[in-house]
Order: C-alpha cells, then sequence, then structure tokens
C-alpha cells in the first residue's frame, strides 16, 4: 500500500496490482472498510468466489485511497456516476482522479494527477473470435493492421487495442459499445500503445495518451489518460 502522506506529484500516474487471492487481499478484505451499500451491492453478486475478488478490489480502492488522502478508508464517500465510474464524493484532494479493473485474480489501480484517467486489463485468449470483432467493430485500417501480424502475435494485440479503449471510455465515464469504432489504435506489438485518430481525426488522438503496463504475457492491461504524457509512471504491487 502507499506510503501514508505520500501525495503524488503533479504529472504523475500510479499504477496498484493487487493479487485479488492473495494473502494481503484476504487481511484488507476482513478490515471492516465497506459501507453498507457496498455490502448490499456484495450480497447480490452471484458466486462465491466473484463475491470474494468484489469485496476485495473494492477494499483495497479504499486502503489506497485512504493511505494516498490521509483519510480511514472507512470514511471514504465512493460513489458510482452514471455508467458506473466511481468517484469521490467530497474529496480532499479534486484534482486526484482514479479508476480500477480486475481480470481474474488480478486487480489494476491507477491514480492520476490530473484526469480523468482509465484503466483496464483483458486476459490474453486465442482464437478467431478476436478477428471477427475487430472487422465488426474496429475502423478498417486497424482491422486490416491485425490481420497482417504474424498469427502468433494477433491475439495479444487485438487485446492491448481492447483494452486502450476500454481505458479510454472508463476515463470518460461513458459506455465501451457506442465507442468501439470511434478511435484507431496502433496495434504494431513492438511499439506502444497510441491513438492513431479519434472520430477519424488524428489531431484529437494527440490529447491522449496511452501506457501499456506490463504484467505478465497472460495479460494486456493499458491506462489512458488525458493530456500529455505522465511526468513519471509507477506501478507498485500492493
Amino acid at each position: 500500500m502507499p506510503r501514508k502522506g505520500a501525495t503524488p506529484p503533479e504529472n504523475r500516474v500510479t499504477v496498484w496490482c493487487a493479487d485479488l487471492d492473495g494473502e494481503a487481499a484476504r487481511r484488507v478484505s476482513g478490515a471492516g472498510l465497506l459501507s453498507a451499500e457496498e455490502r448490499r451491492r456484495a450480497g447480490r453478486l452471484v458466486g462465491v468466489k466473484g463475491r470474494r475478488r468484489w469485496i476485495a478490489a473494492r477494499s483495497i480502492l479504499r486502503a489506497i485511497l485512504g493511505e494516498r488522502l490521509e483519510v480511514d478508508p472507512a470514511d471514504l464517500r465512493l460513489e458510482s456516476g452514471t455508467h458506473g465510474r466511481p468517484f469521490l464524493a467530497d474529496s480532499p484532494d479534486p484534482a486526484l482522479d482514479f479508476n480500477l479493473s480486475h481480470s481474474g485474480s488480478l486487480l489494476l489501480v491507477a491514480l492520476g494527477r490530473p484526469g480523468p484517467i482509465g484503466v483496464d486489463i483483458e486476459r490474453v485468449r486465442s482464437g478467431s473470435a478476436a478477428e471477427r470483432v475487430a472487422r465488426r467493430h474496429f475502423p478498417e485500417a486497424e482491422a486490416v493492421a491485425l490481420s497482417a501480424l504474424p498469427e502468433a502475435r494477433r491475439a495479444r494485440a487485438f487485446h492491448r487495442a481492447w483494452a486502450a479503449r476500454e481505458a479510454w471510455v472508463k476515463a470518460r465515464g461513458e459506455r465501451i459499445l457506442r465507442h468501439l469504432s470511434r478511435v484507431e489504435v496502433r496495434v504494431d506489438p513492438d511499439a506502444s500503445p497510441a491513438f492513431l485518430s479519434v472520430d477519424g481525426c488524428p489531431n484529437a488522438a494527440a490529447g491522449w495518451h496511452l501506457e501499456e503496463v506490463p504484467v505478465g504475457e497472460e495479460y494486456a492491461a493499458v491506462v489512458a489518460r488525458e493530456g500529455l504524457p505522465p511526468a513519471s509512471f509507477v506501478i507498485e504491487w500492493a
């Protein structure tokens, strides 16, 4: 967890990674940090594993934000926007933005000042479904570039492009399916992820920065933040 009082400087992004099935997650889950509404929401989830991981993710998020803001994690007023994007009501640091994503047992929590910021992680799965989705929902030039990649590298490139879209949409607080084709993502696996255009405009793409989070070959993870590249990009394990 972050060092207490370690307020991040301007133009810095920190991504916290956590194993939702690990011992640290079990400890923080038992600390009683969730609000009554969060406990009710967890109780409505079907499946013991999914419920346990959701409680762990929310508890870890609270612990990270509480330490960063020097506030009791249980006292934080975590609320959700129209499309489920979490935010802090009455935050002591309104310039600090955050987002979270998990796939399987791996959780990512991204903090950035200023925002908005979004993060997404996807488990890389092989198969032809990725190409079908790309042909149907991605801009034509991106789908063609994806299909031209060697088959062994195609699945990861697709999931990284999808994670970039998810992170961008989450930063904006919108719904993913309405915006799949609005952005064209660079799919070259040997280059950093980047938007080539937004709504067909390369200049609009320059207003967003993408950063890949190296969490192993099994996953593809991307952070999207509006504005210039961060002065520092830090990865920590909770």
